[in-house]
């Protein structure tokens, strides 16, 4: 399954969506509050939306499902 990632992390209120890239659908839709208390908790950082590769890019989408458990979002 492919994915994409839209985060707008420069917005005041940020925000993270990933959405399955042949149907469109949001798999995981976190609100600034979450994205917020993901980087105070050191979990994520503004870099980590930056993969250089499509196989970074697969580790992101993985890195956020396996934080959406975690964090319960």
């Amino acid at each position: 399954m492919d994915f994409i990632v839209d985060a707008w992390l420069e917005r005041p209120e940020p925000r993270i969506v990933v959405s399955n890239a042949h149907n469109g659908r949001a798999v995981l839709d976190w609100d600034h509050h979450t994205v917020a208390r993901l980087f105070a908790s050191g979990a994520m950082s503004p870099t980590d939306f930056q993969p250089s590769s499509p196989g970074e890019q697969w580790e992101l989408v993985r890195e956020l499902f396996y934080l959406q458990h975690v964090f319960a979002v």
